[in-house]
C-alpha cells in the first residue's frame, strides 16, 4: 500500500515529461504506419497494372529522397574535409586546380589535332576529286603536281641543267637528272625523306620539259642557218663545223679567211640561239668578251656558253642541215612568212604530210622531216627520239669542244674574231653601257639627246622566241635598242 501511495504521488514534472515522450512515440508510429500504407498502395497500383512488368526493386527513389541522400553525402564529405588539417586541404585544392589545367591543355591539343585532321581530310577530298576526274595517266600525274614546283623546275632546266645536259637516254639518267633538279630546288641533303616520292611524281614532267626545250632550240637555230643561205650558196660543211669546235686553225693565215668568216657567224648569230632564252649570251655580253671568257661578273669561271652547248649547236646543225636547205627554198617563195616546223595538222592529232607546208596567216606550217639523227615525231618520245648514232656523235663533239677550249690557238682565234666583229659593228667602248653613253648625241646646251635607232631588239632580247628566216639588219655603228644595259655585262678584254 505504501508503494502505491508513493507511485501515485510521483513528481508532476516527471509526469509531464512522460506524457510528451508517449505522444512523440505515438506520432512516429502513426507516420510509419502511414508510409507503409502508401508503399503498399503504390505497390498495389503497379502490381495491378496489366501493362507493367516493373518490380519493387526497380522503383527509383523519389525526388525528396534523392535530395536527402545527396545532402547526406555532401554533409559527410564536408564533415570529413573539415576534419582534415588546413595544409592538407590547401594541397588538395591546388591538386584539383592543376588537374583542371592539364585537362584544358589536353582538350586544346585535341581540338588542334582535330582541326588538322579535318583540313587534311578536305585536301584529300579535293585530291580524290582530281584523281577521279583524270582521264589518262598523264592527267593523273598532273593532278599530283604543284604548279609552283613546276615553275621552279622550268627555271632550273633553262638556267642550270641545259648548260651541260641536252639528252637523257634512259631511266637511270632520268633519275639522276631528276634528283639533281630536286637538290637545286630544295638544297643538297634537304627533303631527303620525300626525295624518291618527289622524283616519281615529277620525273615525267622533267623529261617532257627537257624535250620541249631541245625542240625549241632546234627551231631557233634554223633562223641563222637560213640567214646564212640568203647570202651564201651553201651551208658550212661538217668538217668546217668541227674545226670551229677544235679551234684548229691559224687566224692570221690568209688561207683561213673563209673559216674565220664562219667562226664570226657562229659566234654572233648561231651560238646566241643555243641557250633558249635571251638572258644568256646577248649583245651586251658576247660583243665585249671572248666566248671562253664571257661569263657573269659574280661567277667568272662559269661561261655563258659551255663546251657542251657548243657541241649541241654543232650536232643540231648536222642533224637539221638538209631540212634547213629545204626551208630556204620555201622561204624564197614566201619571203614575208615565218617558218614554223610542225608535226600535226592544226587542230588535230593527225600527222601532217612530211616535207610539205601550208600557209597559216603570217606563218608557214612546215611538217616535220626526219633529221640525220632524229625521226619526224622524235620529240614526242620520252627520251627525245634521237638515234644511238646521234648520241654518239654528240659525245664525240663534246670531247672536241673541251679539247678546243684548251687549244693554244683558242685565245688567238677568239681574240681576233672579237676584234673583227667589234670593228664591223663600230664598237669601241669596253662595256655596252659605256657604248650607249658615248654614242648619245649632245644638244646645244650639252645635254644628252635621244637617238633614233633603226634596228630593234632580236628575239633573244624581246623574248618573242623565234625570228626564223628574218635576217637581222645590223648596220655598222648601230646598237640595238632594247638590249639590257642594266643586266649582267662583260667588259671587253681585247
Amino acid at each position: 500500500m505504501l508503494l502505491l501511495l508513493l507511485l501515485h504521488h510521483e513528481d508532476p514534472q516527471e509526469r509531464r515529461r512522460h506524457r510528451k515522450t508517449s505522444s512523440a512515440s505515438r506520432s512516429r508510429k502513426s507516420r510509419s504506419s502511414s508510409a507503409k500504407s502508401t508503399s503498399r498502395s503504390q505497390k498495389s497500383r503497379y502490381s495491378d497494372s496489366e501493362d507493367s512488368d516493373i518490380e519493387d526493386s526497380q522503383l527509383s527513389p523519389s525526388v525528396p529522397q534523392v535530395l536527402t541522400m545527396a545532402g547526406t553525402r555532401s554533409q559527410k564529405t564536408t564533415q570529413k574535409g573539415s576534419d582534415e588539417p588546413p595544409q592538407k586541404r590547401k594541397a588538395s585544392d591546388e591538386s584539383t586546380i592543376s588537374d583542371r589545367t592539364e585537362d584544358n591543355v589536353k582538350y586544346e591539343k585535341l581540338r588542334a589535332k582535330l582541326a588538322k585532321v579535318q583540313a587534311e581530310n578536305g585536301e584529300l577530298k579535293a585530291f580524290s576529286s582530281q584523281v577521279r576526274g583524270a582521264k589518262s595517266a598523264k592527267a593523273l600525274a598532273k593532278a599530283t603536281m604543284n604548279t609552283g614546283v613546276q615553275t621552279e623546275i622550268l627555271q632550273q632546266i633553262r638556267t642550270v641543267v641545259w648548260r651541260t645536259t641536252h639528252f637523257v637516254a634512259n631511266a637511270n639518267q632520268e633519275n639522276t637528272v631528276s634528283g639533281w633538279i630536286h637538290d637545286l630546288i630544295y638544297g643538297e641533303g634537304k627533303n631527303e625523306g620525300k626525295k624518291l616520292q618527289w622524283i616519281d611524281t615529277y620525273a615525267g614532267f622533267i623529261m617532257e620539259q627537257i624535250n620541249k626545250h631541245r625542240t625549241y632550240v632546234l627551231q631557233r637555230l634554223s633562223g641563222p642557218a637560213i640567214d646564212w643561205l640568203a647570202t651564201h650558196e651553201k651551208l658550212p660543211t661538217e668538217q668546217q663545223m668541227e674545226m670551229l669546235l677544235l679551234r684548229g686553225f691559224d687566224p692570221k693565215d690568209p688561207k683561213n679567211e673563209d673559216i674565220m668568216e664562219i667562226f664570226m657567224w657562229y659566234w654572233d648569230e648561231f651560238l646566241p640561239k643555243v641557250p633558249g632564252f635571251g638572258g644568256i649570251f646577248k649583245d651586251s655580253q658576247r660583243r665585249y668578251a671572248t666566248i671562253s671568257k664571257c661569263a657573269p661578273k659574280n661567277d667568272p669561271e662559269a661561261p655563258y656558253i659551255t663546251p657542251q652547248m657548243e657541241a649541241f649547236a654543232v650536232v643540231a646543225f648536222l642533224n637539221c642541215k638538209e631540212k634547213w636547205i629545204q626551208y630556204k627554198k620555201i622561204k624564197a617563195e614566201h619571203p614575208n612568212k615565218t617558218i614554223v616546223p610542225c608535226t600535226y595538222v592544226k587542230g588535230t592529232k593527225n600527222e601532217g604530210p612530211v616535207g610539205e607546208y601550208v600557209v597559216d596567216g603570217k606563218h608557214l606550217r612546215v611538217y616535220g622531216e626526219a633529221g640525220e639523227y632524229t625521226s619526224a615525231t622524235g620529240g614526242q618520245k620520252r627520251y627525245g627520239g634521237w638515234s644511238v648514232k646521234g648520241l654518239k656523235k654528240y659525245k664525240q663533239l663534246k670531247k672536241m669542244a673541251k679539247q678546243g677550249r684548251k687549244s693554244k690557238l683558242c685565245a688567238a682565234i677568239e681574240k681576233q674574231s672579237l676584234e673583227e666583229l667589234r670593228e664591223s659593228l663600230g664598237l669601241v667602248a669596253a662595256t655596252h653601257a659605256q657604248e650607249i653613253k658615248n654614242r648619245k648625241p649632245k644638244k646645244a646646251n650639252g645635254e644628252d639627246e635621244e637617238e633614233e635607232f633603226d634596228t630593234w631588239s632580236t628575239d633573244e632580247e624581246d623574248g618573242d622566241g623565234d625570228n626564223t628566216g628574218e635576217a637581222a639588219a645590223k648596220p655598222a655603228g648601230k646598237l640595238k635598242k632594247g638590249d639590257d644595259d642594266s643586266g649582267s655585262e662583260t667588259e671587253n678584254e681585247s
